[in-house]
C-alpha cells in the first residue's frame, strides 16, 4: 500500500488546460520530470493501442483495395465489385437500361431495398439503372457518364 497525492501536470497546447492526476508519492518527482500519462480513466495497453492502429490501416488499405469495374460489350452487361460481387448479364435477359442520377442513397458500397433495388456505387450520384425482365433491378454507379451513355446507346441494339 503506498500513499496517493495529486499533481497537476501540463500538456501540449492542445489541451489549452492543466491535468490533475494521482501520482504515488513515494517516488521524488522534481519539476521538470517526465511523467506518463493516462488518457481517459481506463487507458488501453500498448497491445491494445498496436492492434487498434493494425486494425484502422487494415482498413484503410482494404478501402483502397475496392472497385466497381463495368463493362458493356455486344454480349452484354459485367459488372465486378471488389471483392464482394461479380455479375454478368447477356441483353436477352435485360428488359430496361438507363443512365440516371439516382441522389443519395444511403452512403456507398452495396446498398440494398433502395426505389432501384441492389446499389453498387463507389461515389457519386450516377449512374447505369437495370431492370431484368425477371423483374429485379440494381444499379451501378459510375464516373464516367458519358462514356457509359455512349456505350448504352451503341449495345441497345443487342436487347432482343
Amino acid at each position: 500500500y503506498y500513499s496517493i497525492m495529486r499533481v497537476q501536470v501540463l500538456l501540449p497546447k492542445i489541451f489549452n488546460f492543466p491535468f490533475t492526476y494521482n501520482i504515488d508519492q513515494k517516488k521524488n518527482y522534481k519539476k521538470g520530470d517526465i511523467v506518463e500519462v493516462p488518457f481517459g480513466s481506463k487507458p488501453m495497453n500498448d497491445a491494445g493501442v498496436i492492434g487498434f492502429c493494425l486494425f484502422n490501416l487494415g482498413m484503410i488499405l482494404f478501402f483502397r483495395w475496392m472497385r466497381l469495374d463495368t463493362r458493356i460489350n455486344s454480349e452484354g452487361l459485367y459488372m465486378r465489385f471488389v471483392p464482394f460481387k461479380t455479375k454478368f448479364h447477356a441483353w436477352e435477359e435485360i428488359e430496361s437500361i438507363s443512365v440516371v442520377h439516382y441522389g443519395f442513397v444511403g452512403g456507398w458500397g452495396i446498398r440494398l431495398f433502395t426505389a432501384y433495388g441492389t446499389v453498387y456505387n463507389m461515389r457519386g450520384a450516377k449512374g447505369l439503372a437495370i431492370r431484368l425482365k425477371t423483374g429485379k433491378k440494381f444499379l451501378i454507379g459510375s464516373q464516367r457518364i458519358a462514356e457509359l451513355k455512349e456505350h448504352v446507346s451503341q449495345y441497345a441494339q443487342y436487347k432482343a
